[in-house]
This record gives C-alpha cells, sequence and structure tokens, in this order.
C-alpha cells in the first residue's frame, strides 16, 4: 500500500491542473493541482521566480502539501531553499537526499516503484537513468486524470510504455536534435555525456518512444515535450519528430514544446479548460 501523506476525503471536485513553470538546463519545476491538493515537482528556478510563478497559479510556497525531486541536480533543485525554511514535505529518494544533504526531518523516501498518496493524488517513482545518485521520474494518478513526468534520462526502458499508454498527459524529455548535437559548439566530452545511456533523450528516441507506446490505441493523450537543450535542439524540430512518427502509426494527438526559462499554457483534465493545440502539417 503506498504511504499517506495527506488523508483522503473524497473525489476532488476541481479538475487536475498541470503547468510546466519551467523546463530546461536552466530550470525545472512542474506544479500539479486539485481543489485540495498543491505539489510542485523540482524546484529548479530561483527562489523569487519560484515565489512569483506560483502565486501566478494560486499558491504559494507556504501552502505546498510536498514537494517532489527527481534528483540533485542544480536546474531542479535551485529554489529548494524557501521550500525547505517552510517547512514543507519533502519526497525523494535516499540517493538524492544524501546528495543533498536533506536529512530526516519532513522527507518521504521513495524507491522505483514506490508509490505514495498525497491529498487525492497517488504518485509512484520509476527508475532513470541519469548522471545522478538515485533519479527517478513520476507518474501520478488521480480520480480524474493520470499524468506521467519523465525526464532527465538517457535511456529509454521498455518498461515505460504502459505509463505513457496509460497518461493523459505526457511529459517526456525531447532534449536535442542528433545533428545540432554533433555538429554543434559543444566540447567531445559535452556531446559524449548528452548522447550517452546517463545523458538525455533524443527527439528520434522520444518521438519513437510515445507512437510505440500510444500507436495501437484509441486513447488521445497530450504530449508535451520538456527539457529542450537551447543549443542542440528546437521546438519546431522536437515536435515535428513526434507528430511524424505518430502519423506513422496513424495517430494524431497535441503535441507541444514546453518553454524554458518561463510558463507554458497548462493543462486540464477538464477538455474544455485546456488551451487549443494545432497539431503541425506535416511535409
Amino acid at each position: 500500500m503506498p504511504e499517506t501523506l495527506a488523508d483522503d476525503t473524497g473525489k476532488s471536485a476541481m479538475p487536475v491542473r498541470v503547468t510546466s513553470l519551467a523546463s530546461g538546463s536552466s530550470g525545472n519545476a512542474t506544479l500539479i493541482q486539485t481543489d485540495r491538493t498543491q505539489l510542485l515537482i523540482d524546484a529548479g528556478i530561483g527562489p523569487r521566480m519560484l515565489s512569483a510563478s506560483l502565486r501566478q497559479y494560486g499558491t504559494t510556497v507556504d501552502a505546498l502539501d510536498a514537494v517532489a525531486l527527481t534528483h540533485e541536480h542544480s536546474d531542479h533543485v535551485r529554489g529548494l531553499a524557501p521550500v525547505r525554511r517552510a517547512g514543507v514535505a519533502l519526497v525523494s529518494t535516499a540517493g538524492t537526499a544524501s546528495a543533498l544533504d536533506l536529512g530526516e526531518a519532513g522527507r518521504t523516501t521513495l524507491r522505483g516503484m514506490d508509490s505514495v498518496v498525497i491529498g487525492d493524488l497517488t504518485m509512484t517513482a520509476l527508475d532513470v537513468s541519469h548522471d545522478a545518485r538515485e533519479p527517478v521520474a513520476y507518474a501520478f494518478e488521480h480520480a480524474e486524470a493520470r499524468v506521467l513526468l519523465l525526464t532527465d534520462l538517457g535511456r529509454f526502458d521498455d518498461s515505460y510504455l504502459g505509463w505513457i499508454a496509460a497518461a493523459d498527459l505526457i511529459i517526456l524529455e525531447s532534449n536535442h536534435d542528433d545533428h545540432l548535437l554533433r555538429g554543434g559548439p559543444y566540447p567531445p566530452h559535452l556531446k559524449r555525456r548528452v548522447a550517452s545511456d546517463l545523458g538525455h533523450l533524443s527527439n528520434v528516441v522520444a518521438a519513437d518512444a510515445i507512437a510505440r507506446a500510444i500507436g495501437g490505441g484509441s486513447r488521445i493523450p497530450t504530449v508535451w515535450l520538456g527539457h529542450l537543450s537551447d543549443t542542440n535542439n528546437r521546438p519546431s524540430l522536437a515536435v515535428q519528430a513526434t507528430v511524424t512518427a505518430l502519423a506513422r502509426v496513424g495517430r494524431v494527438a497535441p503535441v507541444v514544446a514546453l518553454n524554458r526559462g518561463k510558463a507554458s499554457p497548462g493543462w486540464s483534465s477538464d477538455p474544455e479548460l485546456r488551451p487549443a493545440v494545432q497539431v503541425p502539417l506535416l511535409p
């Protein structure tokens, strides 16, 4: 049974709302809200920007029920200081907690495939391959929606396919275009790191994964492509790769490349509250 951080008193009346506050090497933070739960995944933007962003979406650091950390890299924990001062509950792996010297107070430790209940959300940790101490991705289940956040991984494991297929909102890393990375300005050692099994997913790998996961089904999820490299990628390239891969398996879905340094239009479990997404035309 998953551990419970807050009692679940019934089905939420408000749709699930998900907002990417930032997504990229300069900072990552994702906010999931219901009428009973305020959950932040990673706090990788500066404290001032984090506070301003939370206020923009009707909450504050003090009002957060928990902050779940994927790993210890600075672009995921840069704004953690005010979260710790406020005494917000932290969820992470033991490896992440050790790397950040988080201590035991107010912290829940997860391993891959462990689940924890936070308000009316059930969150499950998924192991990923990345150059951090014990990194994870997270899947979220609510009475109204399922959300998957899968970024910062250098190797795609087929065990993720079922989680992608079940999600109403898929947030998947599409970090780099292979050609731009190879011909770009990064030094050789950094190019090798990005392209390695401990680095980041390319557009092609991400697109293939999404197509394989939802190609045989009838559901139409929303796809958010995250953690795009500013140097080695372009939003249009990432989106086009996924749209093209979906077309090859006869599927069409809303596909969005997330903004790097600012919030992106949010997603709601209520289709009427979702922003319109124009599917790019195939060449």
